[in-house]
């Protein structure tokens, strides 16, 4: 019989001066993974916290401003946009104890979309006109994923970021997520 670990996430208030600038940004590699984003929602990587789970109910384009985050069987999914159509940019990295595979979407020429050269670190700038930027991506069942999000050059308050389909808020940007391991019962 297997039971499921109590599921944890562990919230990190560091953010480091050049998270969003633009040498991060110009020192990733470009990558173009073309593999399926993998599914990470299996019992063979554990668990993942509920509240991640499902699209945030309010995403639309045009929606309030922010980062919108969820998880499903297909892995992980970001979204942006705002409720003008004035340019914002939304920068971030998304950093992972195990390599990143990912797919643009709904990018133009002005979105860019990263991976390190050790493929555990994806960066992203999306200029968004109030229309909808973002990025798929898998994780290889990674045991945490850290997220450090900012808007026009400043880091995101916490009421920007919408996680699941409950829209929970993290307790602070930058913040991780922790996977934790299946136990198996004797």
């Amino acid at each position: 019989m297997r039971k499921m670990a109590v599921m944890a996430v562990t919230w990190s208030a560091a953010l480091g001066a050049s998270t969003f600038g633009a040498a991060a940004l110009a020192t990733s590699v470009a990558y173009a993974d073309t593999t399926p984003v993998p599914s990470s929602s299996s019992s063979t990587c554990g668990a993942l916290p509920t509240w991640v789970q499902g699209m945030p109910a309010h995403l639309k384009a045009g929606a309030a401003t922010g980062d919108y985050l969820w998880h499903d069987s297909n892995g992980w999914h970001l979204r942006v946009t705002h409720a003008t159509k004035h340019q914002k940019v939304f920068t971030g990295t998304i950093t992972a104890t195990s390599p990143i595979t990912f797919a643009r979407v709904r990018d133009e020429r002005h979105d860019k979309t990263t991976l390190s050269a050790d493929k555990k670190k994806l960066t992203f700038r999306f200029v968004n006109y109030g229309g909808i930027d973002g990025v798929d991506f898998g994780d290889a069942c990674a045991t945490s994923t850290h997220f450090a999000f900012a808007i026009d050059g400043h880091k995101a308050s916490r009421n920007q970021i919408y996680i699941g389909r409950h829209s929970s808020r993290p307790g602070t940007n930058p913040f991780t997520i922790t996977r934790r391991s299946s136990a198996t019962a004797a």
